[in-house]
């Protein structure tokens, strides 16, 4: 089992025409994609793939089969970071390559399983291109990623126009399944099952809320959505302010933000930002001596945000987009032996991410089969669900989101745990 790091490489002129496709020619939110240009070069992968017959995808017209060379072995692309840095969202590659281990036994006809990391730090200006590169010169079966919403979407965009399975292990914004793309399936649920669990607590318990949120796409969406669900006559909106800038002018931001939160004096504030902004901002309030409730998003379950806050995190609530089981404390008592670092509801979804997408690829395929249909891979995925992981149960809709509830965390001891005894299994 192994690794092939790859990143940021020269794509050439007739990919890169490809990816201009995959961006401009794709409406996320409107119609299902059409034909990407069949132009190739004669290769032996090629040639394989043209020799290849395809099977009858009739039932699901959407599906329009793309081939990815399996004869020498079984590649699946990673999209997100995977240097072996301190990088909190390194968590999510460890997990993958955990999978892969656990997956040996499982090779088809004894080819070998292969994890191919693309990654940019500017996603959406570096990162089509890396994709595209992925799925025609890497020959990889279908992508995991990303790290959040937008990078998933941005995924999906090339994913659509190029027919590849794309899973999501760590986004739980629900447009990322609304985009009519039949290839992306959501590993954790969505925004619009994980809001109306933390409305019930915020208005069970305040009479006022403020609101602190990113400018990012994650945070808005889950407002938006949690918004939606919180009764009006039973708690009153006293701000909502949005953080701005990174580095000194996120810190002053935070800073200013603090002030008026303090002003406002309301029963509770709920966080909404990626994880370390976050863990920043829950840091900054109680420096300046708030001492109400705290809420955040489901990233208030993240290691960066769990370690960034440390001992300030004691005590707040948020979203539990796992079920607690014996097999999961397993699972985390294994990955932390295997790295020497603890992990967190993302890493245990991309690990289950990389179990199903191996699985299904196994599931569609046969050892006389050097070239494997994409096509046949979703169908594959889709008769898996529902999947019993790691992370609890996987069951897709016909949009691809998860149809499992989320349940309420609190924050105790540095790990979030279900304030329901009963969602322990």
């Amino acid at each position: 089992m192994t690794s092939d790091c790859h990143a940021n490489r020269r794509v050439p002129l007739f990919r890169q025409a490809a990816v201009a496709l995959a961006i401009g020619g794709v409406c996320v939110m409107g119609a299902a994609p059409g034909p990407l240009p069949q132009e190739q070069p004669d290769t032996p992968n090629t040639r394989a793939s043209r020799n290849f017959r395809a099977p009858d995808n009739a039932g699901n017209p959407e599906l329009r089969s793309s081939f990815a060379t399996t004869s020498e072995a079984i590649r699946i692309g990673y999209f997100g970071p995977f240097a072996t840095d301190p990088d909190p969202d390194v968590l999510e590659w460890l997990a993958a390559k955990m999978a892969l281990e656990d997956l040996s036994g499982e090779c088809l006809d004894g080819r070998p399983l292969k994890l191919v990391p693309a990654w940019s730090d500017s996603p959406w200006t570096g990162g089509a291109a890396l994709l595209t590169d992925l799925i025609f010169e890497q020959q990889v079966v279908g992508i995991i990623g990303s790290i959040d919403g937008e990078a998933t979407h941005l995924a999906e965009t090339v994913v659509a126009k190029t027919h590849v399975p794309l899973l999501s292990p760590v986004s739980v914004t629900k447009s990322v399944n609304l985009a009519n793309v039949p290839w992306t399936f959501s590993i954790l649920p969505g925004d619009h099952l994980v809001a109306p669990t933390l409305a019930k607590h915020l208005a069970d318990t305040a009479c006022s809320l403020a609101v602190i949120s990113g400018s990012d796409h994650d945070s808005r969406a889950f407002w938006q959505e949690l918004r939606a669900n919180l009764p009006a006559e039973r708690i009153t909106l006293l701000g909502l302010w949005t953080i701005q800038g990174a580095g000194r002018e996120e810190s002053q931001s935070l800073s200013i933000i603090a002030e008026k939160v303090m002003k406002a004096a309301p029963d509770c504030v709920l966080i909404t930002a990626n994880a370390v902004t976050a863990a920043r901002a829950v840091l900054v309030l109680r420096g300046v001596g708030y001492s109400g409730g705290l809420a955040t998003d489901a990233r208030g379950g993240r290691r960066a945000f769990l370690e960034t806050a440390g001992d300030s995190a004691e005590g707040i609530f948020c979203p539990l987009v796992v079920e607690p089981s014996n097999k999961l404390e397993d699972w985390f008592a294994r990955f932390e032996s295997r790295f020497q670092r603890k992990g967190d509801y993302a890493a245990a979804a991309t690990y289950d991410a990389t179990c199903l997408l191996f699985r299904a690829t196994v599931r569609a395929s046969s050892p006389q089969q050097m070239v494997a249909d994409r096509a046949s891979v979703v169908q594959a995925l889709r008769g898996l669900s529902p999947y019993d992981g790691v992370t609890g149960r996987i069951e897709w809709d016909d949009l691809g989101a998860n149809l499992r509830p989320a349940h309420l965390g609190v924050i105790r001891g540095g790990t979030v745990r279900p304030t329901d005894p009963a969602a322990a299994n």
